[in-house]
């Protein structure tokens, strides 16, 4: 079973070209926290066909604490 998170990014602006937040930053943020990055998904788009928004998809295993708890007290000796 799996939890998934889902982060919505702004583009710059109109006569700009790329996101309003570093998505590269968010991702290993999340990273840090369990959750992998799936895709990337555009939400909105202007009149010319540009992204106007995306959404990031995350995923982690829904006990991953659980797990990690796991993992780490097999190696405590």
């Amino acid at each position: 079973m799996f939890e998934y998170k889902f982060i919505q990014i702004k583009s710059k602006g109109f006569f700009t070209f790329g996101l309003n937040q570093d998505y590269h930053q968010i991702i290993r943020d999340h990273a840090k926290l369990g959750w992998r990055f799936c895709q990337i998904v555009p939400i909105e788009w202007d009149s010319q066909g540009k992204w106007r928004e995306v959404e990031l998809v995350l995923e982690r295993p829904a006990n991953w604490e659980e797990e990690a708890a796991f993992v780490f007290n097999q190696h405590q000796d």
